[in-house]
């Protein structure tokens, strides 16, 4: 289907955002997902793992909302900060419960 691609799309109300939440939506047959970063900022990127494909959406977000975790050990930072995404990561591994 073609689409008007150069226009504001509405993607959720404020309150379907609440912080600390991923919600998955599709605009224009793109699978996003949305969330607040820890500045409480909206964001939206697409809703898929660049590195295993998984669906963002099903992931959780750590660190206040300043990344975005999918499936580990990937983090993906909301400001691109590599190495603060290997803190957390490793903040994550020490937390987690053995199995």
């Amino acid at each position: 289907m073609t689409y008007l691609r150069n226009a504001w799309t509405v993607a959720a109300w404020a309150h379907e955002l609440p912080a600390g939440t991923l919600l998955a939506r599709t605009l224009l047959d793109q699978p996003l997902v949305l969330y607040r970063d820890a500045a409480g900022a909206p964001r939206a990127l697409a809703d898929r793992c660049p590195h295993r494909f998984a669906p963002l959406s099903m992931g959780q977000l750590c660190d206040g909302g300043a990344s975005l975790f999918a499936l580990k050990p990937v983090l993906l930072p909301g400001d691109g900060a590599a190495a603060r995404a290997r803190r957390l990561l490793a903040a994550l591994i020490e937390k987690e419960p053995a199995a």
